[in-house]
């Protein structure tokens, strides 16, 4: 099980939160390209629009606009973040990708295509857009917003250290940014820099007290320093501010899991099956569960029934290469590693194609897995904890003991989730 990423619906899907986008929309005052007094005309009433965030009248009124002058860029891409602040994410890229083509060299386009790949999962290709919004802002006010998307892009895609820095230059642009915090924060957690991860999710707490999410990470990051009472904590007030909140759901199964709840573990993964029945996340919840209680079977039946559910989701792949890797389905299991790679970056394709090769009991190719994926990634302490314990199913006890140490070292916690699928084989 991966850390659930913050911006990230159940499934793998993505959501900027409303806060952010209208962040974005009062950027674009003062960014509006227009010549003629027309132009001027259009520009002003979409930024009136913005500013009172009426959005299903921004459509409506770039429709009307378009009839008028169906080439204007600009009402191409108003039209495409009012499509995108209502969850119409397709015609939102469409719409972007056609003022795009119209005028390339505009800066604000680049960076709010980039949020509508972010909405969409499609990280990689939000990078490109977020690059490009950088290279053309140049020293632009609303640059800060352009780090912060970037934060939120390499975070999903595993790169830890490029996310803590765009982070921490949003920040010295703008400090008082909630959502940056816990962008920064996740970062921290995936790199288990866990007293760094507590300070920024205590300061996005104290940015805003009704963000359930910020709990989760402050909860996180609690719980694999060993302190389950401020865990359990943070996971109540998440679900008490939001009870269908999806992290908190993890986290509280989490928190069962290190205790030896199993059964309590499972009903937490069955209320996000019925909470969020056409989301992938449950369903591979409850796999997760199952297999670290050794029911293979079951875990295989709720794996595919994720995968079914959401085929191209993240979540789903990781369950069903875990689950298919110890049934020893080898070609499974490389098809899996296929798909996830349109998805995440090399240095997290190389953590999974470890454990895929661990659970098939293939442990050789596993410490030279391990080894490729230290290459890259130095810091992440749980490749040396599973090169270590390839190691140890090989006899090689001296290399098992210096790896672990090493883990130990980098930050490996206390509670671990890994260690909990590494004891069910």
């Amino acid at each position: 099980m991966r850390f659930s990423s913050a911006g990230r619906l159940p499934g793998g899907r993505t959501l900027l939160s409303l806060p952010f986008l209208i962040i974005a929309a009062l950027l674009i005052v003062g960014l509006s390209h227009g010549c003629s007094s027309q132009a001027d005309i259009r520009a002003s009433k979409f930024k009136d629009l913005c500013k009172a965030d009426k959005m299903s009248e921004l459509v409506t009124y770039c429709d009307e606009c378009l009839k008028e002058a169906p080439g204007d860029a600009e009402t191409y891409a108003y039209r495409a973040f009012a499509e995108l602040a209502l969850g119409k994410k397709e015609a939102a890229k469409a719409d972007m990708q056609k003022a795009l083509s119209i005028s390339p060299e505009v800066g604000w386009y680049h960076r709010e295509m980039g949020n509508i790949y972010l909405y969409c999962g499609e990280n990689k290709e939000a990078l490109s857009s977020l690059l490009e919004a950088k290279r053309l802002l140049g020293d632009s006010a609303s640059l800060y917003s352009v780090y912060s998307g970037l934060a939120v892009a390499n975070e999903r895609l595993g790169d830890y250290a490029e996310a803590i820095r765009n982070a921490t230059e949003s920040l010295r642009l703008r400090p008082e940014q909630k959502y940056t915090y816990e962008t920064r924060a996740m970062s921290y957690l995936g790199y288990y820099e866990l007293d760094k991860c507590l300070a920024d999710s205590a300061k996005g707490i104290s940015l805003n007290r009704d963000n359930p999410t910020i709990y989760t990470v402050h909860g996180w990051a609690s719980l694999l320093k060993g302190d389950m009472k401020t865990a359990k904590t943070d996971c109540s007030i998440a679900l008490s501010l939001n009870p269908k909140c999806w992290q908190a759901a993890d986290l509280e199964m989490a928190i069962c899991l290190f205790e030896g709840d199993y059964s309590g573990a499972v009903k937490v993964a069955e209320r996000s099956i019925a909470q969020y029945p056409d989301a992938a996340q449950g369903y591979a919840s409850k796999s997760d569960c199952l297999f670290i209680m050794k029911d293979f079977k079951q875990a295989g039946q709720f794996a595919d029934k994720a995968m079914e559910i959401e085929p191209a989701s993240a979540r789903a792949i990781c369950t069903a290469l875990r689950v298919k890797s110890q049934a020893g389905e080898a070609s499974n299991s490389d098809a899996l590693l296929k798909k996830l790679e349109k998805h995440d970056s090399s240095v997290i394709l190389k953590r999974e194609r470890a454990r895929s090769l661990f659970f098939l009991g293939k442990y050789q190719e596993a410490v030279y897995q391990c080894t490729e994926a230290i290459a890259v990634d130095e810091h992440n302490p749980t490749s040396y904890r599973l090169r270590a314990e390839a190691l140890r199913r090989l006899g090689r006890k001296q290399e098992a003991e210096r790896d672990m140490k090493e883990a130990y070292e980098r930050g490996y916690p206390k509670n671990a989730l890994l260690d909990l699928f590494l004891r069910a084989v």
